[in-house]
């Protein structure tokens, strides 16, 4: 054999990459092609699948062309296979584009937009917004006999306020020992997948470490504003403009709670026509009349009034931040019991199974027969499905 049959030889019996097949979690979008020709019976079908891009999900479209035999010849006929800009290729055109507009136009290495891709498979970081809240709980320091001070965080995604009746509802906790570099950790983790946050006062968790621009963008709590002036007018019985900026918050809370559940679109056109003055009108007197009135009244409003007037223009940003401050009271009933935690992983444990017991809540489900179920199976359940064990994908029947 000479050394061109050797090449050949050995090209030839080099092992063809195997195709990957495409998840079968991913929706699919079935497409029939069937030829011009009259057809009398099918009794087969060629299946080829493409993976398309649309934003922030991925669906898989089923080509199928089905055998048939022409009924005037009596000869197979098929429709030809969808042409597309990899022959053979499983990435849709959507796909592809976006995939070159990210690298080439918005400069996303191919290994960064990966990165995104793997997380819009989990739901947890699939929503464009979320609701935070944080507060303080003891935590033993080993060694010492003492306490010290760290801090519970709660992110909650339930979007049932703007119509979103998908059971993705989750309340996580994470416990974080000195708040003073909880705004690094917290938005070094957050500011890759939402683009906003509804939280009270914290304004650290929107500042970028690198002074770039963020991507987490606040919407302040209306319950917090209208809190700070019931405080005046409980002990201030001259605090006329406090009385009158509560009675035009209840006001905008009642519109409020009639359009809630109605389509973003819808809630937003609702809010402009009917309280989006009222709210102009409230921070215009503020403005007017704030030296009448306790700085600790009017400060929070003030210095967040872009932050507060932000859900006007987006249906889904709700009015304040009770999503989370439910969560939360969780923790506030449970600190008056076990008083602190046994150690910064006894405080990591906890976090844990309030996670669990407040997104089963979240999602409708009875906390002790979620963790009944999961810990029953769990010891022999495969590690790399343990995302089906999720309160929103197990069966519980």
């Amino acid at each position: 054999m000479n050394k061109e049959d050797e090449d050949k030889t050995a090209i030839s019996s080099k092992k063809h990459p195997k195709r990957q097949k495409l998840p079968d979690n991913l929706e699919r979008t079935e497409i029939m092609l069937t030829p011009d020709s009259i057809m009398s019976y099918m009794w087969n079908n060629d299946i080829s699948e493409t993976l398309e891009y649309i934003p922030s999900s991925f669906k898989v479209i089923r080509h199928t062309r089905p055998r048939c035999v022409c009924i005037n010849c009596e000869t197979i006929v098929q429709a030809y296979p969808p042409s597309g800009a990899i022959d053979k290729g499983k990435a849709g055109s959507g796909l592809l584009a976006h995939i070159l507009v990210q690298k080439y136009c918005n400069h996303l290495p191919l290994y960064r937009q990966s990165q995104i891709y793997e997380r819009e498979e989990n739901p947890v970081f699939s929503a464009s917004q979320i609701h935070a809240d944080d507060t303080p709980v003891k935590v033993l320091a080993p060694g010492i006999g003492k306490t010290k001070i760290g801090r519970i965080w709660t992110y909650v995604r339930d979007g049932r306020h703007y119509g979103d009746n998908t059971p993705l509802r989750f309340a996580i906790f994470i416990v974080l020992i000195a708040r003073e570099s909880d705004h690094l950790t917290i938005y070094k983790t957050l500011q890759e997948y939402y683009m906003l946050m509804l939280i009270s006062g914290y304004d650290q968790i929107y500042r970028s470490d690198d002074n770039s621009v963020a991507r987490i963008i606040e919407a302040a709590c209306w319950a917090h504003t209208r809190r700070k002036f019931y405080g005046v007018t409980v002990n201030n019985d001259k605090a006329n403009i406090a009385f009158k900026s509560l009675e035009q918050i209840a006001l905008v809370y009642r519109i409020e709670e009639k359009i809630r559940g109605l389509n973003p679109d819808e809630r937003r056109k609702q809010r402009q026509e009917r309280f989006k003055e009222i709210i102009q009108k409230l921070f215009a007197d503020w403005k007017k009349f704030y030296h009448a009135l306790p700085k600790k009244s009017y400060a929070y409003a003030l210095n967040n009034e872009a932050a507060l007037m932000r859900f006007l223009d987006n249906g889904r940003i709700e009015i304040d931040n009770n999503a989370a401050e439910r969560a939360m009271r969780l923790i506030a009933v449970g600190r008056k019991n076990w008083l602190f935690a046994g150690s910064d992983g006894g405080g990591e444990t906890a976090a844990a199974i309030y996670s669990l017991i407040e997104t089963a809540k979240l999602n409708n489900i009875n906390p002790w027969t979620y963790l009944q179920k999961v810990l029953s199976i769990i010891q022999d359940y495969n590690s790399a499905k343990i995302s089906d064990l999720l309160p929103w994908n197990l069966k519980l029947g």
